[in-house]
């Protein structure tokens, strides 16, 4: 049985509650220094940003990218979900996840 993942959830307008941008928000992160978001993902085991903040980030600056390392942390976060979806009914923003590995598929496949 896998292990129940506790991610910490973020959207574009959720403010960081720890480091050097804590009280900013991850829209204002993108702003002025996007690599942030890319770093978190990598370094912070429970960082989890929306497939809907992401797309939001990618409309609005369609020139950010996440790094190769960081979109495989993800993949493995997302997987790790997955899992979680399948063995706990139960878990809390199921339908969130359920979205999350979905956009996930369609981005790697790209």
């Amino acid at each position: 049985m896998p292990i129940f993942v506790n991610f910490k959830y973020y959207s574009l307008n959720t403010e960081f509650k720890f480091g050097k941008f804590k009280g900013v928000s991850v829209n204002e992160i993108i702003d002025v220094e996007p690599d942030y978001i890319d770093w978190c993902v990598i370094h912070i085991n429970d960082f989890y940003i929306s497939p809907t903040a992401l797309d939001e980030i990618t409309l609005a600056k369609p020139d950010y990218k996440l790094s190769v390392n960081a979109i495989d942390i993800l993949s493995k976060k997302y997987l790790a979900l997955k899992s979680d979806i399948e063995w706990n009914s139960t878990v809390d923003n199921y339908e969130e996840r359920l979205i999350l590995v979905t956009w996930l598929k369609k981005k790697l496949k790209k």
